[in-house]
């Protein structure tokens, strides 16, 4: 791979060992009884060698008016490492909390310093998490998009 670890950070996804625990974390979209989970707002644009997501927004995400959404942004490579940016020497992979909101406005940039070729070989990872103070944070929405054959 031809990206610099002073941008990119691989490590395990934050909520991932919860999901080998509790593996109901995540629900299908089968457990929705038809209700839509929600809409995800983004763009994505490659451009000086950098992969652009913009989280703009997401709507009547499914959940409880009291939920505390927040959304993460990884790349997920075909062996199921993942990727997170890093800005400042810390790794920014999350949005804020936003308290009691199903209609979270976002508005967060993430980047990825990686070469096309890499990022065409990875797939886009959006999540929406209901922070949990006393336990393990909830999943409530998300997608898993290919970069294989998105055009730029």
């Amino acid at each position: 791979m031809t990206w610099s670890s002073a941008h990119i950070e691989e490590k395990e996804e934050s909520n991932a060992k919860y999901r080998k625990t509790q593996p109901n974390k995540i629900r299908g979209l089968l457990s929705y009884n038809g209700v839509s989970p929600g809409k995800i707002h983004i763009s994505v644009d490659y451009r000086n060698e950098c992969l652009h997501i913009f989280l703009d927004s997401a709507k009547d995400l499914a959940g409880k008016r009291s939920q505390d959404p927040y959304a993460i942004c990884y790349l997920m490579g075909n062996d199921k490492r993942c990727y997170f940016q890093i800005e400042n020497n810390q790794t920014n992979n999350e949005t804020d909390v936003f308290k009691q909101d199903l209609n979270p406005t976002f508005q967060h940039q993430f980047k990825f310093r990686m070469s096309l070729m890499d990022i065409n070989q990875m797939s886009l990872v959006v999540a929406i998490w209901d922070k949990d103070s006393k336990s393990a944070d909830d999943y409530m929405a998300g997608f898993r998009l290919s970069l294989k054959d998105v055009q730029y």
